[in-house]
């Protein structure tokens, strides 16, 4: 009887992700930009594909790459509205009144704060009505600890519109028997072998852009990105 022989893994994580992205480079659609080990404001995924629509406006843009992340929630259109006065900013931000009229002056100096010209203390945020990066695809890769990778990926979910945990091909086995729990949870799963190929087991659920203050940071975060470009 022959024995079959064990398909080749990869040697370290490392190896797996840059082959991964030489990979996604040669096959990805142009209008998706990659970025590894990138900090999104919640974790670090390994590889983060984003895109940004030719017809996006260009100011929002700058308008979030100039901003300290922490505030850029104050831009969407749900806080803009509750947001008019500096006790509303502070409360709103965690910080004091004098902070606030520091955020203030921050939102003034990229043209998003107009004060009342009847009030010192009123003010109205114009804010952002579509966020710019519209598909953000946050992938965890890892050689064998799929549980550590599906809890990170599901973090993920925080700030992007897909979630993917990618294996090593040779050592998935495992993970694919158990794909209801990555079903259950929305996150892709998929493998990559030594040999080039990518392997999807299951598809990620796409996700509608929910605009909570952690994808707010995330999109501030990506502009900075573009701005150092």
């Amino acid at each position: 009887m022959i024995e079959k022989k064990a398909a080749p893994n990869f040697q370290s994580e490392q190896l797996l992700v840059s082959a991964f992205v030489e990979f996604i480079l040669e096959t990805k659609d142009e209008s998706f930009q990659l970025l590894q080990e990138f900090e999104a404001g919640f974790g670090r995924p390994d590889v983060l594909l984003y895109s940004l629509p030719m017809d996006h406006v260009a100011s929002d843009v700058n308008s979030l790459a100039t901003l300290n992340p922490r505030f850029a929630p104050l831009l969407s259109t749900a806080v803009s509205k509750t947001v008019q006065s500096l006790s509303s900013l502070a409360l709103a931000t965690g910080a004091s009144l004098i902070s606030a009229r520091r955020i203030a002056n921050e939102l003034t100096g990229i043209d998003r704060l107009q004060m009342n010209d009847n009030s010192k203390q009123a003010f109205k945020i114009r804010p952002i009505h579509r966020p710019p990066f519209t598909e953000v695809v946050a992938i965890e890769a890892k050689l064998r600890d799929w549980r550590r990778a599906l809890v990170q990926a599901y973090r993920y979910l925080q700030f992007s519109t897909e979630s993917w945990v990618l294996l090593d091909h040779a050592r998935a086995a495992s993970a694919v028997k158990e794909r209801a729990m990555f079903e259950s949870c929305g996150i892709g799963l998929a493998s990559f072998s030594t040999a080039g190929e990518l392997h999807i087991h299951v598809f990620a659920e796409n996700r509608r852009w929910d605009g909570g203050a952690l994808a707010w940071r995330t999109q501030a975060l990506l502009a900075r990105s573009i701005d150092q470009v």
